[in-house]
């Protein structure tokens, strides 16, 4: 199985990596912040449920993903069958339907050029002047990117 596969290469690779909760996640020092001072301390989890995709956590700095090959290979961890096997992992787990969310290839493209003119944008407009102590306009408005109503995207 994967999980097993990529088990084996973090173990072997990482310095202290150690499996935890019944083998279900692999626990390291984190590869972003370092996450102490003792080499024998660690805070950075990878889960390894073949049911989902592999995440990565971080307990100390809070650095969370996805794992891919992409991350695999920014970890210095070159193995191409694991590489091979995490994309396709990734793709049939991140197209089921409760996966959606961590998909975040989906790109908004909003245009917020017009500000409504009613009492409602005008009452939102003096709040935030009174409450920031400036004198703004819709046209500082629009030139900072501030939306007083989702209607107007």
């Amino acid at each position: 199985m994967l999980s097993e596969k990529l088990a084996t290469l973090l173990l072997a690779t990482m310095p202290n990596a150690k499996s935890v909760s019944g083998k279900r996640q692999i626990l390291t020092r984190c590869m972003y912040c370092g996450d102490s001072k003792h080499a024998r301390s660690a805070h950075f989890y990878i889960s390894l449920d073949d049911t989902k995709p592999f995440f990565y956590y971080c307990q100390k700095c809070h650095t969370t993903g996805i794992v891919d090959h992409k991350k695999l290979m920014e970890w210095g961890l070159y193995d191409q069958d694991v590489n091979m096997g995490i994309i396709r992992h990734n793709k049939i787990m991140l197209s089921k339907k409760e996966n959606y969310k961590f998909v975040d290839s989906i790109v908004y493209n909003l245009i917020n050029n017009s500000i409504s003119d009613n009492e409602l944008s005008q009452i939102k407009l003096k709040y935030i002047n009174n409450r920031l102590g400036l004198d703004l306009t819709y046209d500082d408005l629009l030139k900072n990117k501030v939306i007083l109503n989702l209607y107007d995207l």
